[in-house]
């Protein structure tokens, strides 16, 4: 898949439950409501929203 290339130049592979994990800490720290298929929805569409910002198969965070 996807490699990650953090700020501090170490490369890692990409990981969408991170993305999903840090979505739930969001919705937990506004004391909001959701569920699975709302977090699993909005982390697909964070990652296909970035899709195109990928060169070489890596992205730069």
């Amino acid at each position: 898949m996807y490699n990650v290339v953090k700020r501090d130049g170490k490369v890692v592979g990409f990981d969408l439950h991170k993305i999903r994990d840090a979505i739930t800490k969001a919705f937990d720290a506004c004391q909001k409501q959701y569920n699975s298929d709302t977090v699993d929805f909005l982390a697909l569409k964070v990652t296909a929203d970035f899709e195109q910002k990928i060169k070489n198969d890596k992205i730069s965070v």
